[in-house]
Order: C-alpha cells, then structure tokens, then sequence
C-alpha cells in the first residue's frame, strides 16, 4: 500500500518529520552542485588581460607564483602572459610588429624565443581553436614568462596590432580551482542525497497502519448470544 494511506494514522508525525528532513537535504544538496558547476564554468571562462589594445602597460607585482626556488639554478616564475592579434595576420609579421620592454627598460627577449614556434602555433589554432579567440578572431604568437626576481614591476607593450593579453598562469589557477570546487561539491550533494533517500526510506518504515486493517488485536465487547 502507499505509504501515507490511510491519513492520519498512516503519515504520523515521525513519518512527516524524516519526510520534510529528506526533501530539505535534496534541496540543499541541488543548490550546492548548482554552486559548484558556476565555479568551475566561471574558472574555465578566460578573461583576457587586456583586450584589443595596441600600446599599454602591464603592472606585475608577482602575487602568484608558478614554482619556488629548489636551489639548484632553477628560476621560480610569477606570471605567464600569452600574446594573441588577429588571426587574419601571419604569426611571423604579429611578432615581429609587437615590442616589449621589461621594468628594468631591457627589450624583453623571451617573447622572442617564439619565433620559431609560430609553424607550431599556426598548425595548434588550425586543429583546435577556443571559443573565447574565435568571438576575438585572435590566435597566439608568443609569450612572456615573468621571472619572480627580475619581473615585478611595470612592463610597457607596443603593437602594430590590437592585442589581447591573457594571464596563463592565473587562468590555469582559476580553472583547476573551479573543477575542484565543482567536484568537492558533487561529492557533498551526492552525500546529502543518499542521506536524504535513507530519510525517506525511514519515514515510510514509521508509518502505521489505520485501525481498521490492523489485525490480530483483541476486541473488547459483548458477544451477541448464539
């Protein structure tokens, strides 16, 4: 028989109480997953540093960092800026029109060392394109890794073309933060769902039957003569 048949005798106040309990855990548990699918679609969104702009300023002040000094030589890295212009601009000619001067006033040379790779960052946009470059109608032609000892400070940018700056390292942060966030979440709601079912579950098991069909009980009362 259903489980709240019977009215009052079938949904006691037990039965209500672990029933309400439950669909409230389901609701939390929606709202939470919900919570958490927003982190991780906002952490895999990329927000560009700078948007279509020719001449600007880059102000690092190396708040994050990429690794740490292991004491043998190896640099330690706080910022990562990739370089995207129109796509319709072979790579070669966007490199060579776009001057990047360091805080200390030294033309930046680690853009540079991209000028063998533009083969390499043609054939990648060719095969796979993100959809944040193609609304911009952008693709990649180089990028600077900022040194954690050298590159705090301002560095000035100057194109021929509208460039779009995208802090890679902040990104990436950003993205493994929100599908973690997303998962740890799934993880809770999941919880509170199977909490919620065994609630529910309980709530049925605590309901009673009706007086009327509960059988096997001693009727008190005169007997009608044979």
């Amino acid at each position: 028989m259903p489980c709240c048949e019977g009215g009052k005798a079938g949904c006691n106040n037990k039965a209500k109480g672990l029933g309400a309990c439950g669909l409230l855990l389901v609701v939390i548990g929606i709202i939470i997953v919900a919570v958490g699918m927003a982190a991780a679609s906002a952490g895999l969104t990329m927000t560009p540093l700078v948007d279509g702009e020719k001449k600007f300023t880059i102000e690092e002040q190396c708040d994050h960092d990429a690794g740490d000094d292991t004491g043998d030589g190896a640099e330690s890295w706080c910022g990562h800026y990739g370089f995207y212009a129109d796509v319709n601009v072979e790579c070669e000619t966007r490199f060579s029109g776009t001057k990047v001067t360091a805080p200390d006033g030294s033309i930046a040379s680690v853009i540079h060392g991209w000028s063998n790779n533009c083969l390499f960052q043609e054939d990648l946009a060719a095969e796979h394109t993100p959809q944040w470059q193609k609304d911009r109608q952008v693709t990649q032609f180089g990028a600077i890794s900022v040194n954690k000892e050298t590159g705090k400070g301002t560095w000035n940018v100057d194109s021929d073309y509208a460039i779009v700056i995208v802090d890679l390292l902040n990104e990436l942060g950003e993205a493994v933060g929100g599908i973690l966030t997303a998962i740890v979440n799934w993880v809770i709601g999941i919880i509170l769902w199977i909490v919620a079912s065994i609630l529910c579950c309980a709530a049925c098991c605590c309901m009673g039957l009706p007086p009327a069909q509960a059988g096997g009980g001693v009727v008190v009362g005169s007997v009608a003569p044979p």
